[in-house]
């Protein structure tokens, strides 16, 4: 008689290097799930299991799975990643619950976050600024990430240094009326900000150091 479709035993999870298997066949508290390969624990047991277990110490709980996080870092991100692009309708949906629900502790966090960090914040504004005009290349990496946050940081220093404002430009700017630069390492400066609000998108102050003649 031919197996059931979906019916993976024991050992043929084994052979395939699985952590889990299913016999279609309820367990002993009634639960049809998934079983562990280690011990042939039912997943819906696990699952009661974990939930009593966190409410009987949360932060216990909590503790465990941020050191877990810790060790797994990569692979979590990769895992959370690729969940979200297969159910981007349902993640969207969650992150806007989750953040109506929790929507002044969050903009507290971040709030804070922006004034302990306020060069990679700036940083932060033009990545995004960037973004919104589809200015970056395919090739952006950790390099240009670093020297954007790097001029991130210096604006706040040279600001500090010189009691005006300063802000990162791209010397190329991205939307100049016969070009289009891009947001990369090499095509951005920290300049006064007084220079970059005359500048807009015109072509002036495109070369490293040029903008030093108008101060």
């Amino acid at each position: 008689m031919d197996k059931p479709v979906g019916i993976l035993t024991r050992d043929e999870a084994k052979a395939l290097g699985l952590q889990r298997y299913f016999t279609g066949r309820p367990c002993k508290h009634g639960h049809i799930a998934w079983r562990a390969v280690s011990n042939h624990t039912c997943w819906g047991c696990i699952s009661i299991a974990k939930r009593d277990e966190y409410a009987a110490n949360p932060d216990k709980s909590k503790q465990r799975r941020a050191r877990y996080y810790s060790k797994n870092r990569e692979a979590e991100i990769a895992s959370m990643r690729a969940y979200n692009e297969k159910n981007k309708e349902s993640a969207a949906a969650k992150s806007k619950i989750r953040y109506t629900e929790n929507r002044d502790t969050k903009r507290a966090k971040a709030r804070e976050w922006a004034k302990l960090n306020p060069g990679k914040r700036r940083a932060q504004h033009i990545e995004r600024k960037a973004r919104k005009k589809s200015a970056t290349p395919p090739w952006y990496g950790e390099w240009d990430i670093f020297v954007m946050q790097e001029a991130g940081d210096l604006c706040v220093r040279r600001g500090e240094v010189t009691g005006r404002e300063w802000h990162i430009d791209h010397m190329i700017p991205l939307r100049a009326r016969n070009a289009s630069g891009l947001h990369c390492a090499s095509n951005v400066q920290v300049i006064p900000a007084a220079l970059n609000m005359a500048k807009k998108n015109k072509m002036i102050l495109t070369q490293p150091l040029e903008w030093l003649k108008h101060i």
